[in-house]
């Protein structure tokens, strides 16, 4: 059974160097790339804009995140420069370069043609579309791992409680009445602690993945919301009279491209939505599991309050673990969750929030539900 728990462990994602004090918007294309060529854990939508930026012919030199606000296009780069090259240096003055309005604003205060405008902002419309694209992309991978994870951790968990079931039932036929069969059931109530925080050690272990997709949704929420406030101005500076003339079609253009980030949007938040709900149910698989395990063994998980570790512990010392009784309500509650977890099916999921039905097959294939 140990080595149950430890094949469990070795599937984790290897840990990567992580740097708090390294300001990833103020980094070069290049700086960042090297970084992740050094093991640093590098934000995925930092590491994203550096591998695009370096593919361009014509970026400027030594831009950083910061500098080009997100942007992947030349325009879109040149156009966020121009934004801010002449704010002054009162933070007041400075344009939020996810502030779609904003910009355009800026833009026209200093005289900015429709046209001008018309060309950043495709820029960025085409931008978050393909950015939008790549969260999508990158959540499913880790939508994926955290699949892996939560079933493990319910794997581990029912190791351990095999575990602890079989130490009860030999602590239970011990006999009673002397100092020999006392010092014995110590001895077992203390393996079956040091087994139950060896499991909620595996099981916490395996949660990081889960805890990684929360933080990235965040994100890809962030950059889909983002993108369609740009998408939106896009689509109105297309519909402006001069940039729809005769032979000029500099409009149609710019409406296309807002209208198709407005599309990626739409489909964006359905994911990220259909994401979210799952996530959940990984993190409430692995909490209950966590649960669990402490219910049985006495152990105290990770990051408990003091004194409701302290508590546990005395309860746990008072009751010699878990009793007979118990123990077959645990394993009742333990059939319960599968039950529910069964229809809560990630794919049932999807088919509640994404009505897109190619996109829906798109999503099971990726996860191996078809």
């Amino acid at each position: 059974m140990v080595d149950a728990i430890g094949s469990v462990s070795s599937q984790q994602i290897r840990p990567a160097k992580k740097d708090n004090a390294i300001n990833w918007q103020q980094c070069t294309s290049d700086e960042i790339i090297e970084y992740e060529q050094q093991g640093q854990e590098v934000p995925d939508y930092i590491l994203q804009w550096a591998k695009e930026v370096a593919k361009l012919e014509n970026a400027p030199e030594d831009i950083t995140y910061e500098m080009a606000g997100g942007a992947t296009t030349v325009e879109a780069i040149n156009a966020n420069q121009a934004v801010n090259s002449n704010a002054g240096a009162n933070a007041e003055d400075q344009v939020d370069p996810t502030d779609a309005t904003a910009i355009r604003d800026k833009m026209t205060a200093d005289g900015a043609s429709a046209h001008l405008q018309a060309r950043a902002f495709r820029g960025y419309s085409d931008q978050y579309t393909a950015e939008i694209q790549n969260m999508m992309d990158t959540m499913e991978e880790y939508m994926s791992q955290a699949q892996i994870n939560s079933a493990d951790a319910e794997t581990a968990k029912d190791d351990v409680i095999a575990r602890i079931q079989s130490l009860i039932a030999r602590r239970n036929n011990t006999r009673t009445g002397d100092e020999a069969a006392a010092k014995e059931a110590s001895r077992i109530n203390n393996e079956i602690r040091s087994i139950g925080q060896e499991g909620l050690s595996t099981v916490q272990g395996l949660s990081a993945p889960v805890d990684n997709a929360l933080t990235q949704l965040g994100t890809a929420e962030f950059t889909s919301l983002t993108g369609r406030n740009f998408g939106k101005e896009t689509v109105s500076i297309g519909q402006l009279p001069e940039l729809n003339g005769f032979l000029d079609n500099t409009g149609r253009m710019t409406t296309k491209s807002g209208e198709e980030e407005l599309k990626q949007s739409d489909l964006g938040d359905r994911t990220f939505a259909s994401d979210r709900v799952e996530n959940t149910q990984h993190r409430g698989m692995i909490n209950t599991s966590i649960n669990e395990i402490s219910k049985a063994s006495g152990a105290i998980p990770a990051e408990t309050n003091t004194t409701d570790a302290k508590a546990a512990e005395n309860k746990a010392e008072g009751d010699n673990t878990v009793n007979d009784a118990d123990n077959d309500q645990l394993a009742k509650e333990n059939e319960n969750k599968k039950e529910e977890v069964a229809k809560e099916d990630p794919a049932t999921v999807d088919d509640k929030v994404l009505s897109d039905p190619e996109e829906i097959l798109k999503r099971k294939q990726k996860r191996g539900l078809v």
